[in-house]
C-alpha cells in the first residue's frame, strides 16, 4: 500500500508539477492571508499575536515569512496601512468641510 501511494504521488507530480505546492508558494499564500486579516481588521485593534493565533503558526515563523514576502515586518505593515487609512479619512473630512463651506456661501 505504501509503495502504491508513493508511485501515485510520483506520477501525479510528473503529470502536474504544480500538484504539490512549493515552499515559496505556501509562504506567499500565508503572507496573503496575513495581509487579508490586517486589511479586514484595520479599523480595530489587531496585534501580531492575534494573527498568529488565528493562523496557528508561531510568531517567529510568521514574522520571517511575512518579512520575506513583503519586505516589511507585520507591525510596520499594520502601521503603514493605518496611516494610509487615516490620510483617506482626513481627506474625506476635509472634502466634506469644503463642500459645506461652498454650499453655505
Amino acid at each position: 500500500l505504501e509503495e502504491l501511494l508513493i508511485m501515485l504521488m510520483r506520477e501525479a507530480k510528473e503529470d502536474n508539477p504544480d500538484f504539490f505546492p512549493t515552499k515559496e508558494s505556501m509562504e506567499n499564500s500565508i503572507a496573503e492571508k496575513i495581509i487579508y486579516i490586517i486589511e479586514d481588521r484595520i479599523y480595530s485593534h489587531i496585534t501580531v499575536n492575534d494573527i498568529c493565533t488565528e493562523l496557528n503558526y508561531s510568531r517567529a515563523y510568521l514574522s520571517k515569512v511575512f518579512k520575506a514576502s513583503t519586505g516589511f515586518s507585520m507591525n510596520e505593515y499594520i502601521t503603514k496601512l493605518k496611516i494610509k487609512e487615516a490620510k483617506k479619512l482626513l481627506l474625506l473630512i476635509w472634502s466634506y468641510n469644503n463642500f459645506i463651506r461652498i454650499n453655505h456661501s
